[in-house]
């Protein structure tokens, strides 16, 4: 994604905005796909239907799933750690709760 961003705006970008502003395109593209007529209802329904969508944004155990009693989106692995230094974006890692579900090694 980042290669075709800098390939079609000449530059390149150094915070989250594109990804998110990625995922959040394809997932509300899906929802009204799924949706039976472009209604706020249906749309609604069809992003409940999401399921384990890949996501840009977010480590690599990162998807995107919805039901409908859960509009929370982004699951797994969400937070990844970079730093910032002399203008130069460095990667730290992931953040990965240690839960029991996720308690295996990747």
């Amino acid at each position: 994604m980042i290669k075709r961003f800098e390939a079609r705006f000449g530059r390149t970008t150094r915070n989250v905005v594109v990804a998110l502003a990625y995922d959040t395109a394809r997932v509300a593209m899906q929802g009204i796909a799924n949706a039976r007529i472009p209604t706020p209802v249906h749309v609604k329904q069809g992003l409940e239907m999401i399921k384990w969508m890949p996501c840009t944004n977010g480590g690599p155990s990162c998807y995107i799933t919805f039901a409908e009693y859960d509009h929370r989106g982004y699951k797994g692995d969400f937070l990844t750690i970079r730093e910032l230094r002399d203008g130069e974006l460095h990667f730290r890692g992931y953040y990965r709760p240690e839960w029991p579900s996720n308690s295996r090694p990747l």
